[in-house]
């Protein structure tokens, strides 16, 4: 299964796109297989949007997660 964080909702909901079909399942080990070179993350956003009134969304292709 291959997944990327692709937006963040407050209160704490990042939304993931199934980019390869899978199966997944409690305790299975998720590893980080690509990582941009803005160093932003989903935390960074989250605080991002809670400094500017806590509402909105944030649209993102951020991580891709395996």
């Amino acid at each position: 299964m291959l997944l990327q964080i692709c937006s963040v909702h407050t209160p704490c909901r990042p939304y993931l796109r199934v980019l390869e079909e899978g199966q997944l399942q409690v305790g299975d080990e998720i590893v980080v297989v690509h990582r941009p070179d803005h160093d932003i993350t989903v935390s960074t956003l989250f605080r991002a949007l809670k400094a500017a009134g806590g509402g909105g969304e944030v649209r993102c292709h951020q991580l891709t997660l395996q």
